[in-house]
């Protein structure tokens, strides 16, 4: 009954006793952002709280769950207290921890937090692990961060104070009995699904992206600690920039881009940028078609084709998308005479009519 009665307490003060950039915080409802983004590029629902209860008000709330629990540890945030409408302890485990930015996660639906775990952003384990997040069941709706110290977590108690506490030393300890452990997957696969909004994807380890279309007018950043490997059928028309290590980026251009065969972004570390060109094939169904022979060859082959024929030009590229050679002809065949090219794959480029398609070649 007690814990009952402060924490109405609370909530009377957090009511009555607000301000910020308004002059009464109770007529202001938070905005709702959708700008958040987890580790696999899932939107959040968050809300922003555009004003603060009074430092007084504040100090009071500390006070009050000092008493109830004494054997806590309080950390001070803003202007010397710990209590602050900010975030709540979804927004400061899932957010404010990984991103440092101050949002209230679950406002009005506690369900604003499955995302992190539908998307397996995280992945649940058996036990408490450090780092690590712990979620409590609906009944309780809340979560914390683990620490160094098994036992003991972290967590922000709705608009109170944001606490170092035991494991059953806080305010939502009934529901013990069903909590469950999360860990960041740091190594994750993308594959079978079109992107069709702007995303930042994140991973601790590594990305593998099989099947992946991202479609026309999409950002995509796509960041790994560890590798990015790009595997068959993924296809870009749009902006993608990727970013592997410390040194290592990947950025195709705006347009279409296929990857025909695995690729592994670190297998470049002397890179530091590395341009992917974008190629659409736009000649599929004209009748016009192009062979490649002898292939794979030496550097010297033939380009051969066929249908209804226009002055059109052959383009040669390597694999990080440089312009090595070109020839303009309205011939049948044309002749590349290429021997100083060194072992690999390069891509052959025709353009007809404002259109174009693409080959692989390997030279060995």
């Amino acid at each position: 009954m007690k814990k009952v009665i402060i924490i109405l307490i609370i909530n009377f003060l957090c009511l009555h006793f607000s301000f910020g950039q308004y002059d009464y915080c109770e007529e202001q409802e938070p905005l709702v952002m959708f700008d958040i983004y987890t580790p696999m590029g899932s939107v959040v629902k968050t809300h922003l709280v555009v004003c603060e209860q009074f430092v007084w008000v504040s100090k009071k709330i500390d006070s009050l769950y000092l008493v109830e629990f004494p054997d806590t540890e309080q950390i001070i945030l803003y202007h010397g207290v710990s209590s602050t409408e900010m975030f709540n302890c979804h927004g400061y485990a899932w957010l404010r921890v990984e991103q440092g930015i101050d949002r209230w996660i679950g406002y009005y639906d506690n369900t604003d937090t499955d995302i992190y775990m539908a998307d397996s952003s995280y992945i649940q384990v058996p036990f408490e692990t450090y780092p690590g997040k712990v979620f409590w069941p609906k009944e309780n709706d809340h979560s914390a961060i683990t620490t160094d110290q098994p036992g003991w977590l972290i967590s922000k108690w709705g608009a109170g104070p944001l606490v170092r506490h035991r494991w059953n030393d806080h305010p939502y300890k009934e529901g013990n009995a069903g909590v469950k452990f999360y860990v960041k997957n740091c190594s994750f696969v993308i594959k079978d699904t079109v992107i069709t909004a702007d995303r930042n994807i994140t991973s601790c380890g590594d990305i593998s992206i099989k099947n992946v279309t991202i479609s026309n007018g999409v950002t995509v950043n796509i960041r790994a600690q560890d590798s990015i490997v790009l595997k068959p059928g993924f296809n870009a028309f749009a902006s993608v920039t990727m970013t592997a290590g410390s040194q290592m980026q990947v950025t195709p251009s705006p347009g279409y881009y296929s990857l025909p065969d695995s690729y592994n972004v670190n297998a470049h570390p002397l890179l530091e940028e590395l341009e992917i060109k974008s190629i659409e094939n736009t000649l599929e169904n004209t009748g016009i078609n192009f062979s490649v022979f002898p292939n794979p060859n030496n550097g010297n082959f033939s380009v051969e084709i066929t249908g209804k024929i226009s002055p059109y030009t052959v383009e040669i590229f390597n694999n990080s998308g440089k312009l090595l050679d070109y020839v303009n002809s309205k011939d049948e065949v044309v002749y590349i005479n290429r021997p100083d090219l060194s072992a690999g794959i390069y891509y052959v480029k025709l353009t007809m009519n404002k259109k174009t398609a693409v080959k692989k070649v390997i030279i060995q």
